[in-house]
């Protein structure tokens, strides 16, 4: 759910949770404290990896492929106006000069990898439609944001092990 009147293309960070289609865990295991990701999850990484490069003014920060989902944060920077001498035409100077919304850097994301997932053979819907967003508030906040997504994959492998035990 996004926040009314919200500009998502406004200067901050973002931090998103984009799940697998049916929370299918096709990315990867958790294995110890860490993650090993399968094929489909290096092609889901690299996208991701890959995303700053492919919108200006747009960084990337902490982010995680768990098996099921990616959590990331994602910074919009800057003025987000052309460098002088970039562009010779004004219609495309203006569109350089937009910034791209939260929502398009995920749905660029979404197509690219579901691109590149089924390059490697994967069949069918890779995401779920939508995906989760926090608006990252302060400095304690993105420190929150960073540990909580740092330390997923040890999260998941004590939900893990408790199931094991518990069943």
């Amino acid at each position: 759910m996004r926040v009314a009147g919200c500009d998502y293309s406004r200067a901050g960070a973002y931090f998103v949770t984009i799940c697998t289609q049916g929370k299918a865990c096709v990315l990867g295991t958790v294995r110890g404290d860490g993650v090993v990701l399968t094929e489909i999850g290096w092609a889901v990484r690299e996208v991701w990896v890959g995303l700053s490069g492919r919108f200006a003014g747009m960084e990337l920060d902490e982010f995680v492929v768990m098996p099921n989902h990616l959590h990331g944060v994602v910074g919009f920077v800057g003025a987000g106006f052309t460098p002088p001498g970039v562009r010779t035409t004004r219609g495309m100077a203006a569109e350089q000069d937009r910034r791209a919304s939260l929502s398009e850097v995920v749905c660029a994301f979404k197509s690219v990898s579901t691109r590149e997932a089924r390059a490697r053979g994967y069949v069918g819907v890779l995401w779920q439609r939508g995906y989760y967003d926090h608006i990252v508030r302060d400095g304690e906040d993105m420190r929150n944001v960073r540990n909580y997504i740092a330390e997923n994959p040890v999260r998941w492998g004590v939900k893990a092990r408790g199931a094991v035990a518990n069943g």
